[in-house]
C-alpha cells in the first residue's frame, strides 16, 4: 500500500489504506476477492493497494473515495509480469485526482528507477535483486541525504514460497532479514 495526496475534496469517511490492507489480508485468499472487498468498502482516501495471490495474479487498485482504476502487470524483456506503484497514481486516468503531481518524497524518480530494474530484470536470484532495487543499486529510491524524512522499513514477500524479509530501517543501510511469521502461514 502507498498512500497518494488527495485533493482537500477527495477526503471522505471510511477505511485508510493501513485499515484496507488489514481487511483485505484477513478476509481473502485472491486477488478477485481483495478487487471486491476493495469495490464494497467505504475508502477515505486516495491510495494505491498492490494485490497479488499464489497464482501469481497481480493488480494495483488506484483507489479515491468515488473511484477504483485497476492497472495490470507489464511485462518485461523476458515476458515475465510485474508491477511497480509508488505515492502517486502512475495511470493517466487517475492522475486528475493527486495532488502531489507524481513528486512526493521524490516518487516519480522512485517509480522509474523499479521499472526499469524490473524491465531490464536478468537474474537468476530475484530476491536479491530486489533487494538491491531497494538499496538504491539501479538508481534512486531510498536515498533521501537533505530531506528531513527516511525510510523506516521494508518489506520483500515471496508469495509463492511464503517468504517475507524486512529491513528494520533503510534498506540501503540494514540488512533484510527472512521473517517466520510470514513463513508459519501457508495459505
Amino acid at each position: 500500500m502507498t498512500f497518494v495526496m488527495p485533493k482537500q475534496e477527495e477526503i471522505k469517511p471510511g477505511f485508510n489504506s493501513v485499515f484496507l490492507v488489514r481487511y483485505i489480508l484477513e478476509n481473502c485468499k485472491t486477488v478477485k476477492e481483495g478487487i471486491n472487498a476493495l469495490q464494497k468498502l467505504p475508502i477515505a482516501s486516495s491510495c494505491n493497494i498492490l494485490l497479488a495471490d499464489k497464482q501469481k495474479e497481480m493488480i494495483v487498485a488506484e483507489c479515491t473515495p468515488d473511484t477504483i482504476n485497476l492497472r495490470k502487470p507489464d511485462k518485461n524483456k523476458n515476458l515475465e509480469d510485474f508491477i511497480v506503484t509508488v505515492n502517486h497514481f502512475t495511470s493517466k486516468k487517475m492522475q486528475k485526482y493527486d495532488r502531489s503531481h507524481q513528486d512526493i518524497y521524490s516518487s516519480k524518480a522512485r517509480y522509474e528507477t523499479a521499472y526499469k530494474a524490473l524491465y531490464n530484470m536478468d537474474s537468476e536470484n530475484e530476491i536479491e535483486y530486489i533487494k538491491n532495487i531497494l538499496r538504491g543499486k539501479f538508481g534512486f529510491m531510498c536515498q533521501y541525504r537533505n530531506l528531513n524524512f527516511e525510510t523506516i522499513w521494508s518489506t520483500i514477500f515471496d508469495i509463492s514460497e511464503s517468504k517475507m524479509f524486512l529491513a528494520k530501517g533503510n534498506p540501503e543501510q540494514t540488512y533484510y532479514e527472512e521473517e517466520k511469521v510470514f513463513s508459519e502461514q501457508k495459505d
